[in-house]
């Protein structure tokens, strides 16, 4: 049947508009197939015999199938009779052997009633000799299926040929194979249906699937502007550094109170272990020595101040780098959370103050302390006693008056007078100097002490202040080099922070961008694939069309 190449051509034209469907195969070899039917030339006919039939019926088959040329007979029963072969043509005439036991098979009874099978001409053997009962149980409400009882004997005595134009014209025989041929395209046409159904979700389900895509693209790229990060981060990283000055600032402000502060305490207890001044003799100063603190001392005082700051010094380094890495955990928990590089903490920290360089820079003794002793000895003695000696002298000036009476004249009375007088101031200058003797004794020891204690307390005092400058002055400095430090870390963490971001923003628009293309060539495949499957959907109902007017034409024509 030639008119079936178009039918092929039609499903290579459908395969033309579904090249990368899943179903290209089965269209690519329906095609082939179709052909094949279109170039069949055999009649092929159904004869039902239950496997279980009698022998009578068995006997039928056997006739049958003995003279079925030019004839194909396909032998078909209750397990059989619904499996077709697409590549065979299914026949529109049926020889149906019918005995006791087709009688009881109410499957085959079934099939024969169903107006869909193909069949148009249906051939009965009654082997039971109940011809009305048969034509109740399979008869048809459309009655679209003639019938033909025909005796045993005559099928036993015939050939089929003979038995076929005994009741259907040649030219209709024709007919019928013609819809036999038809019969076996049809469940093409229902799959078709399926496929593309299949076709149209799968490509509106790839529409949906870039209409998504590209929502979220659009949002993604609404959320690169990462300005809120950028001031959250600014905000975080300008508070660690606020905290951080306030909290090295009272520090130091805490060390250095009067009194209570341990710097203070330090300066106190260093400077009361002076004990002793070093004492030399000057050439000019014969009665007096020139008092200093030791050198040892000084050097032992220096380097114990000098600890106690690279102390604290370095307890400022430790704690100021670890609240940064806290602060950059923090920030690179943010950052990541946007996908954003984190921030690498090599490389962002300048160099830390040297707190040696502090250290050497303020603490030295600015001032010097220089006092005088009084030498022991003689002339220690000879110093203390100018005062006694001017008291003898006023004592020897009062009784001045009575020396000058007493040589007025040469009366004995004056004379006994001026006896008096030089003996008393000679006694009065005796006894004061004795005493003066007896006295310094005692004051001198405890003279000296009293001018060595004020001398040391001299020496503390002014140890106490060069300690508490060397503190002050050594926290001052490092204060300002840890706030210069602090502006130039958040410095060097903005600006790699504000580089990630860039960076990440410029991926980002990247990738973004490729995916844009990426989704335009999606829309256009998934626009083409929708418009290929409507082309054919058009190819489709054009074969359906094509195939119902040869089906039609066929029946028309046909007559039984």
């Amino acid at each position: 049947m030639k008119e079936l190449l178009h039918i092929a051509d039609g499903f290579n034209e459908l395969l033309k508009e579904l090249p990368v469907s899943s179903f290209a195969g089965f269209l690519e070899e329906s095609g082939r197939k179709i052909r094949r039917i279109a170039d069949n030339t055999v009649f092929h006919i159904d004869l039902f015999c239950c496997t279980n039939a009698s022998a009578a019926g068995k006997k039928i088959m056997q006739s049958l199938q003995e003279n079925e040329t030019p004839y194909k007979l396909l032998i078909k029963n209750e397990l059989n009779y619904t499996v077709r072969i697409f590549e065979d043509p299914i026949p529109a005439v049926a020889f149906i052997i019918w005995d006791e036991a087709m009688q009881e098979c109410d499957a085959l009874i079934r099939y024969f009633k169903k107006e869909n099978n193909g069949y148009r001409a249906m051939f009965l053997v009654d082997l039971l000799g109940n011809t009305h009962n048969i034509q109740s149980l399979i008869a048809q409400s459309e009655q679209s299926v003639k019938t033909f009882f025909l005796l045993p004997e005559k099928v036993n005595s015939g050939h089929l040929p003979t038995i076929l134009t005994a009741d259907i014209h040649p030219s209709s025989l024709e007919q019928l194979q013609q819809l036999s041929c038809l019969n076996s395209i049809r469940p093409a046409f229902l799959f078709l249906d399926e496929i593309l159904a299949s076709e149209t979700r799968a490509a509106q389900t790839r529409k949906l699937l870039v209409s998504q895509n590209t929502h979220i693209t659009r949002k993604e790229e609404e959320a690169l502007n990462n300005s809120e990060l950028t001031i959250n981060l600014r905000q975080l990283i300008r508070k660690t550094a606020q905290e951080l000055e306030k909290s090295y600032t009272a520090k130091y402000e805490d060390l250095n109170k009067p009194n209570t502060g341990r710097f203070s305490m330090v300066a106190v207890e260093q400077s009361n272990r002076l004990t002793e001044l070093e004492q030399k003799t000057v050439a000019e100063k014969k009665e007096k020595l020139d008092a200093s603190i030791p050198k040892d001392f000084q050097e032992q005082f220096i380097a114990t101040v000098s600890a106690n700051i690279r102390t604290e010094l370095g307890k400022d380094e430790a704690f100021i780098k670890s609240s940064f890495e806290d602060m950059l955990t923090q920030a690179n928990i943010q950052l990541r959370s946007k996908g954003i590089k984190a921030v690498n903490p090599e490389g962002i920290y300048p160099l830390f103050p040297d707190k040696e360089q502090t250290i050497h820079s303020f603490c030295y003794m600015n001032k010097t302390y220089t006092g005088e002793l009084v030498k022991k000895g003689t002339m220690e003695y000879l110093v203390a006693l100018k005062d006694y000696t001017g008291l003898t002298v006023v004592i020897g000036g009062l009784l001045a008056p009575l020396s000058v009476i007493a040589t007025a004249g040469d009366m004995s009375l004056f004379k006994h007078m001026a006896m008096w007088v030089k003996v008393s101031t000679g006694l009065i200058s005796l006894s004061l100097i004795g005493y003066g003797i007896s006295d310094l004794r005692k004051r001198i020891p405890k003279r000296r002490a009293e001018e060595f204690q004020k001398e040391l307390n001299k020496a503390k005092e002014l140890l106490q202040q060069e300690a508490k400058r060397m503190f002050s002055d050594s926290s001052q400095d490092w204060t300002s080099h840890i706030a210069r430090w602090l502006v130039d870390t958040n410095q060097n963490i903005g600006q790699q922070i504000e580089k990630n971001i860039r960076e990440a923003q410029l991926q980002k628009a990247n990738r973004m961008r490729e995916e844009k293309k990426q989704q335009a060539k999606q829309q256009m495949s998934v626009d083409l694939l929708l418009r290929n499957v409507q082309a054919a959907a058009q190819v489709r109902d054009k074969l359906v069309v094509q195939y119902n007017n040869m089906v039609t034409a066929i029946e028309k024509d046909l007559k039984l």
